[in-house]
């Protein structure tokens, strides 16, 4: 039989045969990946036997191995407070802080500890005191008069460009409103200011400062914010909010979605095998985890919170297969002339079109140079027509397959149209989407007394998630406890006041509203749970924002320099208006110039003629004296 097994390897070349255990036949490629590899064996019996191997077939099939896996957001835990981000770099937690997550072990506490760099902020409030003076020494130079020369700045004597020096002057000598302590103003940290108005920096005293009380230094010349509740976080505040201190009333917490099984989950787990099917009612986007029987909670609750973490790659599979036979599929080795069928000629065309991810339109035209082309070319436009955004191949059963490389929700789309143009017939049907791409569902599952409990991540009235059950719910617990009825919950708003003014409330935080006096835009993080409301009462402390120099001066030069109302823009298009006065003041001197111009150069003209027929007459006269003096000799 080796005899034979090695016949058969050098009429094929690279391949392996052997006999496995049951005694049957085996032939290996031994070149990894797709291949068209087919074996037939005909035993004669010329000596009147019945020696039969059988019909040989694919058992495995060659092609190019992938592992795919599902990645996993990075999960850290700061001073107690969870931190998820969907990459190892975090630098938007600690502010100039960059954590990097180099390998996982849970459970293990490091401590970091973290030291100013005096130098770096001192280098940066040069900064600012170089720019200021930068913009000073422009605004002296416009205000200098040459007696020599007799001529001075463009803006000599303008009152915006002097009304803005004295405002920046006033942000730069003025105390900080709201500030106690030693530092209030900028003289106080040595920062001072000559007769021309140009800053200068004790670099002793400000070093002092920053090393005694870094934080003070800091408040006088950015704008943050205070509470007196640990319940209350200042986020932020816009150029509308005005500086001071606000009574901050809480009327409703804010709350997450939340929905939990009518029945607690026997110790045995579920009697019966259980889909649940939860959604996001924000993004639409559903997930169906299935539940096997015997899942204890503890199982079931692993299934969910796996499958909601997990981003999903949407798939387009076409519902018409090709082959090379009738039965073989084709692969993406295939030759367009092998393709069973199709009759496909040189020249014939193939449309790709579609949208790509984001909804963007794709178009495309494939030629078919020759039918020795290979089906693997084709594959290749389709990803180069979606910028290489997605993988095209063809499946195990001879169908194409286009994925989107980028897992979440997708727009994706693909048509694929074959244009026959030499009479074929290649056809690859209708591509629809046989996996729906998704993001992450933010919804949490966790024991509640031997019940199932969902929870939605996030806070406020746009976020709430639905789940439904394909089993009713068993009297004795053996279910989720969900059932066929369709559940489903959104969470609440924190509603309240701040400063007695009018707020919007958006998950957890308290925004101040654009028509408020003081608190328009300032923004608060209320994390007062319902039950801390009915214990604490409404009234939650006092937030108090400052607002530094270099926060007012931010705030100015916004106004100041506004594209359609500010000073600057305001009095350029004055400027502007006064020269187009001029312009038509010029343009109507010269029309009135070019009327004189034109009646001096009629009477110029007629002058002319004038002249002209006085000399013509002088003329005439002379020749007849000329005329009688003869007669007369």
């Amino acid at each position: 039989l080796q005899n034979f097994l090695t016949a058969i390897e050098s009429a094929f070349g690279d391949v392996t045969a052997s006999f496995d255990s049951e005694g049957k036949l085996v032939v290996t490629d031994n070149v990894s990946g797709e291949s068209g590899l087919s074996v037939t064996l005909t035993e004669n019996n010329e000596g009147g036997g019945t020696l039969n191997f059988g019909t040989i077939s694919v058992d495995t099939v060659g092609g190019t191995t992938m592992r795919y896996d599902t990645g996993q957001d990075a999960r850290m835990y700061l001073n107690g407070v969870e931190v998820t981000r969907s990459s190892n770099s975090i630098n938007d937690v600690v502010t100039g802080i960059t954590f990097s997550l180099l390998d996982a072990e849970p459970g293990t506490t490091i401590d970091i500890e973290v030291t100013r760099n005096i130098s770096s902020v001192r280098n940066t409030i040069q900064g600012f005191v170089d720019a200021y003076n930068e913009v000073m020494t422009f605004i002296n130079d416009q205000f200098t008069f040459d007696t020599d020369t007799m001529t001075g700045g463009i803006l000599l004597g303008d009152s915006t460009l002097s009304g803005i020096q004295t405002q920046l002057r006033s942000l730069i000598t003025d105390e900080v409103s709201g500030l106690t302590g030693e530092y209030t103003s900028l003289v106080s940290v040595g920062i001072s200011s000559d007769s021309s108005g140009l800053l200068s920096i004790d670099s002793t005293t400000l070093d002092a400062a920053l090393s005694a009380n870094f934080d003070d230094v800091v408040a006088l010349f950015i704008g943050q914010g205070s509470t007196t509740d640990s319940d209350i976080e200042y986020v932020s505040h816009t150029n509308d909010t005005i500086a001071g201190s606000y009574n901050v009333n809480i009327t409703q917490a804010a709350e997450q979605a939340a929905l939990s099984g009518s029945t607690a989950i026997n110790v045995g787990g579920l009697s019966q095998a259980e889909n649940l099917t939860i959604t996001d009612l924000l993004t639409s986007e559903s997930a169906t985890v299935a539940l096997d029987a015997g899942d204890t909670l503890s199982t079931i609750i692993d299934k969910i919170n796996t499958a909601l973490s997990q981003k999903i790659q949407e798939v387009h599979t076409s519902d018409t297969a090709n082959t090379t036979d009738g039965s073989t599929p084709i692969t993406a080795s295939t030759t367009f002339g092998s393709i069973y069928g199709a009759n496909v000629q040189a020249g014939d065309t193939i449309t790709i079109s579609g949208t790509d991810r984001n909804g963007g339109s794709v178009s495309t035209t494939f030629t078919i140079s020759t039918t020795s082309d290979t089906v693997q070319s084709f594959l290749s436009a389709i990803e180069n027509a979606f910028d290489g955004e997605v993988t095209a191949s063809i499946d195990a059963t001879g169908k194409v397959v286009v994925t989107d490389d980028t897992a979440g929700s997708s727009d994706l789309s693909v048509t694929l149209t074959p244009n026959n143009e030499g009479g074929g017939s290649l056809n690859f049907g209708t591509l629809t989407a046989s996996t729906e791409g998704r993001g992450r569902i933010y919804v949490t599952a966790s024991d509640s007394s031997g019940v199932l409990a969902l929870t939605h991540d996030d806070y406020g009235s746009r976020t709430g998630f639905s789940v439904v059950s394909d089993v009713a719910d068993l009297a004795d617990g053996n279910s989720t406890g969900v059932g066929t009825a369709l559940q489903q919950d959104y969470g609440l708003d924190v509603a309240g006041t701040i400063n007695g003014e009018y707020t919007t409330g958006e998950g957890q935080f308290l925004v101040g509203n654009d028509t408020n006096d003081n608190t328009a835009g300032l923004r608060l993080q209320v994390t007062l749970t319902a039950a801390q409301l009915t214990s604490q009462g409404s009234s939650q402390g006092t937030v108090t924002l400052t607002r530094g120099i270099t926060d007012q001066m931010d705030v100015y030069l916004d106004d100041a320099l506004d594209t359609y109302d500010g000073t600057v823009s305001n009095h350029a298009e004055l400027f502007q208006d006064q020269y187009d006065d001029f312009e038509a003041q010029i343009d109507r001197i010269e029309d009135r110039l070019e009327l004189v111009e034109e009646r001096l150069v009629r009477q110029f003209v007629e002058l002319e003629r004038a002249m002209s027929e006085i000399q013509s007459q002088g003329n005439f006269l002379l020749s007849q004296l000329a005329s009688m003096t003869t007669t007369n000799t």
